[in-house]
């Protein structure tokens, strides 16, 4: 069952909320969910952007090596194919596989419990898992006035210029000076000197989100996590917002709005998306 969530979320951008796991997955027994949630490494529960979410993780990482005679535990995989399924060199020029279906990408995926995802699928849960697949976000340009902040790089900064209040979802948006747009020249430059296709602009405020939220899990957690440039960048960026919400506080989000019903997910290979009983069908 921990595998079929697992591809749930990741099919769902990487992370869900708890409550619409749960009314999704088992509605009438929701400690089955809880026990999946604390038994394993895979499934973390945090807050994004001050939302109780189950975000999706994995502790496997390309490998880097050129040529690597296949004894690291590694993935074995052209990062430009794992990103987008194409590869800025031609296969006879890349030094790295574009093979998931190796054996030894098999074998690694099944050491992880990764053998289920599609190519999409694993590309969605690395982006927020290998802390090398995407730039860091410029703490320095969020801080001071002025069109770059007290970063000395500038335009030529190898970090994100975009506001971390817009990634938590925190920013008020009018009058922000910062930028909230991953299409914007400075970053856009950024995310494709590392490799990042213009397919996945869409969904990496998520995917920076789950990251900081991880991190954050972490750190409460006393784990080590993933590097930011401060524990105060990936509380920001994370919306964190420390214990879950008590009874009193959840009634006066329900009055304020704040709290939504839960919501039919995504779930891969089903007829109708979203339909509660083909997804405990798929999960027994």
């Amino acid at each position: 069952m921990e595998s079929e969530i697992l591809k749930i979320i990741c099919a769902n951008q990487g992370s869900v909320g708890h409550q619409d796991l749960i009314y999704n997955l088992c509605p009438g027994d929701p400690s089955r969910v809880s026990e999946l949630i604390g038994s394993g490494d895979r499934l973390v529960l945090c807050t994004v952007n001050g939302e109780q979410r189950v975000v999706a993780r994995s502790r496997l990482f390309l490998c880097r090596a050129k040529d690597c005679p296949g004894g690291c535990r590694g993935l074995h995989l052209c990062r430009g194919f794992l990103l987008s399924e194409s590869c800025p060199f031609n296969r006879r020029q890349c030094s790295f596989s574009h093979d998931l279906s190796s054996d030894h990408n098999q074998r690694m995926l099944r050491d992880h419990g990764l053998q289920g995802l599609s190519r999409a699928e694993l590309c969605t849960l690395q982006l927020q898992s290998d802390h090398t697949l995407l730039p860091q976000v410029c703490h320095d340009y969020n801080n001071g006035s002025g069109p770059f902040g007290v970063c000395q790089d500038g335009d030529g900064c190898k970090r994100l210029h975009v506001c971390e209040r817009f990634i938590s979802s925190q920013c008020a948006g009018a009058g922000c000076p910062k930028s909230h747009d991953f299409s914007d020249p400075q970053p856009l430059g950024v995310l494709h000197e590392r490799g990042v296709p213009d397919s996945l602009l869409r969904p990496l405020k998520s995917a920076y989100a789950n990251k900081a939220a991880l991190w954050s899990a972490d750190k409460l957690a006393g784990r080590v996590g993933h590097k930011f440039n401060s524990r105060q960048d990936a509380v920001q960026m994370a919306g964190e917002r420390g214990r879950p919400l008590d009874g009193a506080a959840r009634q006066r989000d329900h009055r304020e709005g704040l709290l939504r019903p839960p919501q039919l997910l995504q779930v891969p290979g089903s007829q109708v998306t979203g339909h509660r009983s083909q997804v405990r069908e798929r999960t027994r």
